[in-house]
């Protein structure tokens, strides 16, 4: 008896430790009783989001303050806020300036559609009395658990090499941008004290020409990282949830076909209407959680996209300063990656419930008895096949990949419009 209590707190640990490794969506755990030789919820730590290590806990730089605190961690993670919310103040005051002494207030909104999409994704987190299910495969000893585990294990593992990449560019391209436009305007000889002037909130630095480039890339890179590398974390993180969730989605569809070469055919039935019915609570959750801040996160890549591009027009008409053209260029790009990298991640739930109705309504329900059993499961899987449900932006439309059609045309019809009148 001893024997199994010991092994079965080890299978615990081990599993833990595993979810944890290929998993660090923590926080976005429900805690609930594990049941082994099902889907269930995983019950890890469920310490709230903190937007500012989103993209660097994905990564694997886990800053966050656990039981066992340190000086160093609280240091870091106090240190890093008081940064970033320096940060908010002196990009918001740069604007405001823009916006009343120099008439350029065009980024102002884009930045305050950011910053109302980072509380309300924050908000809507936290409100969720259950969080988002991590939903993981738990092996039962059989050799299809293990073989099941393994194969969502290495794909888990390149999809996180992807995302790694994916967020150290996001974080590093200010960085990459600022320094480019410094190398062209020195290159090119341009007079940069007027570049100095705007970021110094209107203070003329009298200081030589080495130091000049050098507080200019400074003062650039931290604005830049603040106004735009701060929104597209936002981006990336709902891609990351959208690609878990979907993610949780394909390993039920392969545990329904296993279940469906059971030999109790009512006990697999019963299963696959579990797993279903756990799957359907999951995207209802998702959609109640990201759906006002996915709004938010939209317009703001509309409102983005809109005025990096009038930017770049007006830029190419004057042809004067090829330094701030490389950095609207920059902009433009990872913004349209990240605009793509939401609309296709968030339209995969849909695209994967969809697989997934297919694979239950397959199920064999030939052997089932008493008759209303088969009756009733031929009803149920009558319903799953007319059901519907996708992840909206606030109910006003569906996130499916024709919507990165419609702004591809938008955006075109605009930049005609623009060049035509101008």
């Amino acid at each position: 008896m001893m024997f199994m209590k010991n092994s079965v707190g080890e299978l615990r640990e081990s599993n833990k430790k595993r979810n944890k490794k290929v998993h660090r969506c923590a926080w976005l755990a429900c805690h609930s009783p594990v049941k082994s030789s099902e889907l269930v919820a995983n019950s890890n730590d469920g310490e709230s989001p903190d937007l500012v290590f989103d993209v660097l806990w994905f990564m694997g730089v886990n800053l966050k303050v656990k039981k066992t605190k340190t000086y160093c961690e609280k240091i870091t993670r106090n240190f890093v806020c008081f940064l970033y919310l320096l940060g908010l103040a002196y990009s918001f005051s740069i604007r405001m300036r823009a916006f009343a002494v120099e008439n350029r207030g065009t980024m102002i909104i884009t930045e305050m559609l950011a910053f109302i999409c980072c509380i309300f994704l924050w908000i809507s987190l936290n409100m969720q009395r259950m969080k988002i299910t991590n939903i993981n495969i738990h092996g039962n000893g059989t050799a299809t658990g293990n073989q099941m585990y393994s194969m969502f294990n290495n794909k888990s593992s390149r999809k996180q090499k992807w995302i790694n990449l994916i967020s150290l560019l996001t974080i590093c391209s200010p960085v990459f941008a600022s320094a480019i436009s410094m190398l062209i305007s020195k290159a090119a000889g341009e007079d940069v004290s007027k570049y100095l002037t705007f970021l110094a909130l209107g203070f003329h630095l009298n200081v030589g020409s080495y130091y000049k480039y050098i507080i200019l890339f400074v003062l650039r890179s931290y604005d830049l990282c603040i106004c735009f590398v701060s929104s597209q974390m936002t981006c990336l993180l709902f891609s990351i949830l959208s690609y878990n969730v979907s993610l949780r989605i394909k390993e039920t569809e392969t545990q329904l076909g296993s279940n469906a070469k059971d030999v109790s055919v009512m006990y697999s039935s019963g299963k696959a209407l579990k797993s279903y019915k756990r799957i359907q609570k999951l995207i209802l959750d998702l959609e109640s959680a990201i759906s006002l801040p996915l709004f938010y996160a939209m317009a703001f890549l509309l409102c983005e996209l809109f005025a990096l591009m009038s930017n770049s027009i007006h830029l190419v008409r004057q042809s004067t300063s090829l330094a701030s053209l490389s950095i609207v260029l920059c902009a433009i790009l990872t913004t349209g990656f990240h605009a793509i990298l939401l609309i296709f991640r968030v339209a995969s739930v849909e695209e994967s419930y969809q697989s997934l109705i297919r694979a239950f309504v397959y199920l064999p329900e030939d052997n089932l008895n008493p008759p209303y059993v088969k009756e009733l499961l031929q009803m149920l899987k009558l319903l799953a096949f007319h059901d519907q449900l996708y992840v909206t932006a606030w109910g006003m439309f569906p996130i499916r990949r024709g919507f990165f059609l419609t702004i591809v045309g938008t955006l075109a019809t605009y930049g005609v419009l623009l060049v035509q009148f101008t």
